[in-house]
């Protein structure tokens, strides 16, 4: 990423991508979620409520990494469903695990695909329905147009992978040890194999910044759909940016060039009127913001209240049916019902 802050803590959606990973995992309701990570990562990540993390010593591949998962869930019962994400693959929706979960009844292991043109993918390489093999994407000695490519998704029992990864064997050439091996490894064992296909939007994969650009474009066109399928009306969708946790009730509509930060929710019949800037607020319902408002720092509109053209409002509560029509500063401060 040629940057001072490690990749996954680059944004989408104003949200690091590591956070993007652990908001879909909680939308499983796991019963743990484990974060495998160097020592100079680990002080970052303190703050992450309810994760445990786990320290990786030396950065020695993605299968070291889960190994050293595994052997610190010492406690986890064999037939425990383990999900293994990368934090650099952070569109992975929970619905694509739900399918692999339900997938995995009578299978080894489970591994998320995507059809792909670019050929730095590593390849699944399927036989009579079963996945046999991943491999990187010189090793491939097909030069297909398109492929099935690696997303680097696994689903498994905690007894399957734990047993698993203890035999991948370090590649002599990059001195680490791949996750992937353990599709082979399965294989030779004469164990079933499954494989999940997903678009590939969904499984960009981050490792650069025009590939952070990529991933914010499509985070940004899912959730536009996500808003427009619930009922919300986007009077120019492609001017309108949201965060990860916004929050917008049906009958609501949202005027063109709207920017949402973090923290923000919107009731029902509420309007924000073009070029506002929206964070850490509620709106409530049949309220109307902007145009050229900012919003933010733990405020409240209330129902039906007008705020209008030039306000800025922080950290206030603001009581329904009032009017605060331009060019006006409202900080710390609770303003009443009805006032004008």
């Amino acid at each position: 990423m040629n940057s001072d802050l490690p990749k996954v803590l680059h944004e989408i959606g104003n949200f690091s991508m590591l956070q993007h990973v652990i908001y879909n995992a909680k939308q499983l309701n796991p019963e743990n979620i484990a974060v495998v990570v160097d020592q100079p990562l680990i002080e970052r990540l303190k703050c992450f409520e309810d994760i445990q993390l786990i320290t990786q010593e030396s950065t020695l591949g993605t299968g070291d990494a889960v190994k050293t998962a595994m052997r610190n869930l010492k406690e986890l019962p064999d037939l425990n469903i383990v999900v293994v994400q990368y934090g650099d693959t952070p569109l992975i929706k929970s619905s694509t695990i739900t399918k692999m979960v339900s997938y995995l009844e009578g299978k080894t292991l489970v591994c998320l695909g995507f059809r792909a043109s670019n050929k730095e993918y590593g390849r699944l390489i399927i036989e009579n329905g079963s996945l046999r093999e991943i491999v990187e994407a010189k090793s491939d000695k097909n030069n297909h147009e398109e492929f099935l490519a690696n997303a680097g998704i696994m689903v498994a029992c905690a007894k399957n992978l734990r047993e698993l990864v203890e035999k991948i064997e370090c590649n002599r050439s990059t001195h680490e040890y791949y996750l992937t091996d353990i599709v082979s490894i399965a294989v030779k064992s004469n164990l079933n194999v499954g494989y999940v296909i997903t678009g590939g939007e969904e499984a960009t994969g981050i490792n650069n910044r025009n590939d952070l650009i990529k991933a914010e474009f499509y985070f940004q066109e899912n959730k536009r759909k996500v808003f427009t399928d619930s009922g919300v009306t986007l009077v120019a969708p492609e001017t309108v940016f949201f965060s990860l946790d916004t929050q917008i009730a049906r009958d609501s509509v949202i005027y063109p060039y709207v920017f949402f930060g973090t923290g923000v929710k919107i009731e029902s019949g509420a309007k924000i009127l073009p070029f506002s800037h929206l964070e850490n607020c509620l709106i409530k319902s049949n309220a109307e913001v902007g145009p050229f408002t900012r919003i933010r720092g733990n405020t409240t509109i209330g129902n039906k209240a007008k705020i209008g053209n030039f306000v800025e409002v922080k950290t206030s509560e603001v009581g329904q049916n009032t009017r605060i029509k331009h060019l006006s500063y409202i900080g710390n401060a609770k303003v009443g019902r009805r006032v004008i």
